[in-house]
């Protein structure tokens, strides 16, 4: 027969209250989980390739089988962009988002510096080719925006986007349009 022995101690007070304690187990717990759950702001969002039959999120359209400049942006820390096949419907799409709360977290672009495009004359109207693959695009807010010109792409008239400002300026030239900026451009369409 085993028999146990039971050392009874005397209870010592304790110099951290209960409720300090708590608080402390409650903070370790919180910050533990928060780091499972992963900080937007560590995400490396880089840009993909639009080429595969992704689709607009506004209009459903094909993104790569259609003119014009390709756009790709994360919200709310998603793991995969969402893609559309013009600026235009972009910043309408961004501008719900935003308004409802949703964070964007990057952005990009067809970068026209970056790629060799063609402007086609197709039944008299000028369109400009699309480039959508991962090499093509340059963050947002990086590029210059030709406006005003009567080159069209997926959905009409929209924004030409270019990673060199001489290279904006030159293609705003020989269309008789005008150079912007990211802000400047979000400006004009509200």
């Amino acid at each position: 027969m085993m028999t146990m022995t039971h050392q009874h101690r005397h209870a010592t007070p304790c110099p951290v209250s209960r409720r300090t304690l708590l608080k402390s187990l409650g903070i370790i717990g919180l910050t533990a989980v928060a780091g499972c759950l992963g900080d937007d702001e560590d995400i490396d969002y880089e840009p993909i390739s639009l080429t595969d039959g992704q689709t607009c999120a506004v209009c459903g359209m094909e993104i790569a089988g259609h003119f014009g400049p390709a756009v790709q942006a994360y919200y709310d820390g998603e793991d995969e962009p969402v893609g559309f096949d013009s600026l235009f419907e972009f910043i309408e799409y961004d501008a719900q988002q935003l308004a409802t709360g949703g964070e964007r977290s990057a952005a990009f672009a067809t970068d026209y510096s970056r790629v060799t495009y063609e402007v086609t004359d197709v039944d008299g109207e000028l369109y400009i080719s699309t480039h959508a693959e991962v090499s093509d695009f340059t963050e947002l807010e990086l590029l210059e925006f030709v406006i005003d010109t009567p080159v069209k792409g997926a959905m009409g008239y929209d924004a030409i986007p270019f990673g060199d400002k001489e290279d904006a300026q030159s293609f705003a030239f020989d269309h008789d349009g005008s150079t912007v900026d990211w802000n400047s451009l979000v400006d004009t369409r509200r």
